[in-house]
């Protein structure tokens, strides 16, 4: 897919499946395509953090609102 296409094609999502899940692989490889991203000046401060425990998702969730 040429990169105009990807561009044209992509969408944002505002309604989520309840208790679909995402596999620590396809996360890990978010992650490593994120960080190919270039960065202002290249100052490289982004940092990402992935929540598997469900209590603490609960957590953030509730605290969050």
């Amino acid at each position: 897919m040429e990169f105009n296409q990807t561009v044209m094609a992509r969408r944002s999502l505002r309604a989520y499946e309840e208790g679909k899940t995402v596999e620590k692989a396809q996360i890990e490889e978010l992650i490593r395509f994120a960080q190919m991203a270039p960065s202002w000046k290249n100052s490289q401060t982004v940092r990402y953090n992935a929540v598997e425990d469900a209590a603490l998702k609960e957590r953030i969730a509730t605290e969050a609102t």
